[in-house]
């Protein structure tokens, strides 16, 4: 390979993830082995086994009889043979929870959207999915998949209609993965993409020469210079994250994508790290096996073909990859510049964890990594040229293969393309935009295309356990006891009640009562809503695709979903974690550098969920005046407003009071009060033409509000001391409580008070990721924690964060059964 600068141009801190694979080894299971596990808990009789190459686990080919096989003689069984897989997975992942679990809810998942899956086959005694297993190595899982019949993409003829048809599956494959989460989900692991810098931090001594250290050193920089500031604005969501060639199951017949196998590596991660991945190992398998299309059939087909160097024919077969791909789901831009660089990342983490593989398992080089010089080439070819320019090169053959393909097909693109002869491959600059135009929605989806809400998903899953330590709401007041508080006029109201439609903006009197707690406004100002809603109905009202929206993150997924889903870019002002103490705070400095002039709405949530952070006074009216100065919305969820720790000092004034003239407020009774149940809330804004659209969405969702919440929360607002009172004596006693137990385990946890709400985020600091340890809570003592990684914030998950619900009168039991079950493990 060509010689790469040595010396590195960016200080980089030392990598503080801890690879799984150091102690990973494959479980040990012979073949007989395998045969009697199928025999014993599948009572299928096994005709032979065959192990299958495996970088982490133990597969086995098995070929059982089918029906009954007791009453089969030796013919019969030869004529109904069926295949099934047996997967024996190593023992680190066989004690992540949920692991295997969340495979198996995703293989029916995408069988319901028409995507075939090695589903598992439930045992014969009871119908497990999962068994555990005592091997020499360890306790491993092991499950019985259905085998998908077909041929490896590496087995096949590379055509480039078969090519395409890998980047139109994956495509599809994300369309489905977008709407799925479970919390088995691994927010991270060793082959996520993200992870490039720390392989090459930690692995690339093994690197047996300075110029291919001096490669990958190139590939961590180019990692940090392009990628790492572009990712927040990178789409993410679930992905395959390992499309290789083994891995890519092909239909014979029709030479198309049938299925893809192997879920181990799907977590959530940039959505262009998908075809990023399969492109680079479909150029690594043409440079390693480059031939002359065999199924480009004319002569002129294959001369040309044979004419291509390996360099040169390794990225057309990628890019043909990638054309398919962006023909179902477009890629944006700035998606289309990172492409070279997130495929030099897989190839280089790839080549570094298997060089670290082979020294731990030099038996399992074949399979690990057969294709050594071939990978320094490949290496060689996108790193040499300035990414930009290997990104033109890769955006053009994927743009001339569209072309082709629809040339193929009899197809005419547009008008603008009827004069381009079939067949041909180059067009020009204004045919190649008909093909790769921008498209108008830059999710690539629909609008109101909304992705799994994995909080309240996460949540749901644990929601039979009575120990819940994550609630954000506060202890919920019985409806007898807020009837109570109810004056004479309104107990006659409650018992004269018509149980009717009330109008659409909520009724005069709750509108006249919300309105009564913002100063200079009016009813006329006030809209009744359910709070979420109030999120929802004044993103579609105020955004349209293109617009550009700041908001804090992390945040309640609507406020930033909502407006992505409008075709909104979001621009994230993230929160920042003092390192030693773990206090939260929002730079001011940050926000203003994202404030720019094409700003809409500035979006955020104080006090704030998930953190308990809460500006200044000083700092709440710079916030203001960031939105002020480039004339932006401020659209401001004060749900946790009331709660704060020193409200003579600390609570600030509502949006729409601070900033009249675009200031909006969402307030609600869900958590100060205690009331939650009502599902009332209300948005107050000053701009009533803006407040009329928000009404004519609402329209379209729920229309009116319960007319009994509505009453109720009248009751509820003429009463705001007496109940806000109770809920913050509850956080009170909660928060001493609190302290003393992060005081007795000083060594496990790191806890900062929050200013005001309900929440904040301790943190687990034992090294233990998080997602394990509050899946091993649950399980262990019926106590449910919320970790940071459903809110992707990079952070909060990396710092090993969690939420911790302050509002509930069974706190101290919970932290009690939290505390004893954390000495059992002692």
């Amino acid at each position: 390979m060509s010689t790469l600068e040595a010396s590195s141009t960016i200080s980089t801190p030392p990598s503080e993830y801890k690879f799984a694979l150091e102690a990973l080894d494959r479980p040990v299971i012979s073949a007989d082995e395998a045969a009697a596990l199928v025999q014993c808990h599948w009572g299928l009789h096994v005709l032979s086994v065959k192990e299958l190459g495996s970088y982490e686990d133990r597969n086995f080919l098995v070929t059982v009889a089918a029906g009954d096989a007791a009453q089969q003689q030796p013919q019969q069984q030869q004529q109904q043979q069926q295949q099934r897989v047996l997967k024996v997975t190593n023992a680190v992942h066989s004690s992540i929870p949920g692991f295997l679990e969340a495979q198996n809810s995703l293989f029916g998942h995408l069988g319901f959207h028409g995507l075939r899956c090695p589903a598992a086959e439930p045992t014969l005694a009871d119908s497990r999915l999962i068994v555990g297993e005592q091997l020499a190595g360890g306790a491993s899982k092991v499950r019985l998949l259905k085998f998908v019949p077909g041929d490896t993409l590496k087995g096949s003829s590379k055509s480039p209609q078969l090519l395409r048809s890998v980047g139109r599956y994956l495509a599809r494959l994300d369309a489905a993965l977008v709407e799925f989460w479970h919390p088995g989900i691994r927010p991270t692991h060793d082959w996520a993409i993200e992870r490039v810098l720390d392989a090459v931090q930690q692995f690339r001594h093994l690197l047996p020469d300075a110029a291919k250290r001096a490669a990958a050193q190139k590939v961590a920089e180019l990692f940090q210079q392009l990628v790492l500031p572009a990712a927040g604005q990178l789409r993410k969501q679930l992905i395959h994250g390992d499309a290789n060639e083994n891995n890519i199951i092909v239909d014979p017949a029709s030479q198309q994508v049938a299925a893809l196998i192997d879920w181990s590596d799907a977590m959530v991660a940039w959505l262009v790290a998908e075809v990023a991945i399969a492109a680079a190992y479909v150029l690594l398998m043409t440079m390693t096996e480059h031939q002359p299309d065999a199924a480009a059939g004319a002569a002129a087909a294959a001369a040309a073909e044979q004419a291509l160097t390996a360099e040169d024919a390794a990225l057309q077969a990628a890019a043909h990859v990638v054309a398919g791909y962006h023909q179902q789901q477009p890629l944006t831009d700035q998606e289309w510049g990172l492409l070279p660089v997130l495929m030099a990342g897989r190839l280089m983490q790839s080549t570094l964890i298997g060089t670290y593989t082979i020294s731990r398992e030099p038996g399992n080089a074949a399979y690990v990594m057969p294709d050594e010089q071939e990978r320094w080439r490949c290496l060689d070819l996108l790193l040499t040229s300035p990414p930009a320019e290997v990104a033109a090169r890769l955006r053009a053959a994927a743009e001339d293969s569209i072309l082709q393909a629809a040339a193929a097909a009899g197809c005419q693109l547009s008008s603008t393309t009827q004069d381009i002869a079939p067949g041909s491959m180059m067009m020009s600059a204004g045919q190649r935009s008909v093909l790769a135009a921008p498209q108008p929605q830059p999710r690539g989806m629909l609008p109101v295309k909304l992705p799994p809400f994995k909080l309240e998903l996460y949540l749901a899953c644990y929601e039979h356990l009575p120990l819940q330590l994550s609630r954000s709401s506060c202890q919920p007041l019985p409806l007898q006891q807020l009837l109570a508080l109810a004056d004479g006029e309104l107990q006659q109201q409650w018992q004269q009640l018509e149980l009717g439609y009330p109008p659409n903006i909520g009724s005069l009197q709750l509108r006249q009562e919300v309105s009564q707690h913002y100063p200079g406004t009016s009813p006329d100002h006030v809209l009744s809503c359910v709070p979420n809603e109030g999120i929802f109905v004044t993103m579609a009202s105020l955004l349209s695709p293109g617009d550009v929206v700041v908001a804090m993150h992390p945040a309640y997924q609507s406020l930033l979903e909502v407006a992505r889903s409008m075709g909104a870019t979001v621009k994230l002002w993230s929160m920042e974690l003092e390192p030693t103490t773990g206090q939260p705070h929002f730079s001011l400095d940050a926000l203003r550098a994202l404030m720019t002039p094409d700003v809409k709405c500035l979006l955020v949530n104080l006090p704030h969920n998930p953190s308990g952070w809460l500006p200044s006074r000083q700092q709440w009216q710079e916030i203001i005046d960031c939105a002020r100065r480039v004339d932006a919305w401020l659209f401001s969820d004060e749900i946790y407003s009331l709660l704060e720790q020193q409200p003579q000092q600390q609570r600030l004034a509502p949006a729409v009071c601070a900033y009249p003239q675009r200031g909006i407020s969402l307030g609600g009774l869900s958590k100060a009060f205690g009331l939650q149940g009502l599902r009332a809330g209300w948005l107050v804004c000053r701009d009533k033409a803006l407040l009329a659209q928000v009404e004519c969405v609402k329209s379209y969702i729920t229309t009116t509000g319960p007319i009994m919440s509505e009453l109720l929360a009248v009751v509820a607002l003429r009463n705001e001391q007496q109940l806000v009172g109770r809920c913050a004596g509850i956080i009170q006693d909660n928060l001493a409580t609190a302290a003393a137990f992060f005081d007795r385990w000083p060594g496990m946890f790191q806890w900062a008070p929050p200013a005001a709400g309900s929440l904040c985020l301790p943190r687990l600091i034992t090294g233990e990721g998080i997602d394990d340890f509050c899946a091993r809570a649950a399980a262990g003592c019926g106590v449910v924690l919320l970790p940071a990684t459903v809110y992707d914030h990079a952070a909060a998950s990396a710092g090993q964060h969690f939420r911790l619900g302050l509002g509930r009168t069974n706190f101290k039991e919970a932290l009690e059964a939290l505390e004893q079950w954390l000495l059992s493990q002692q």
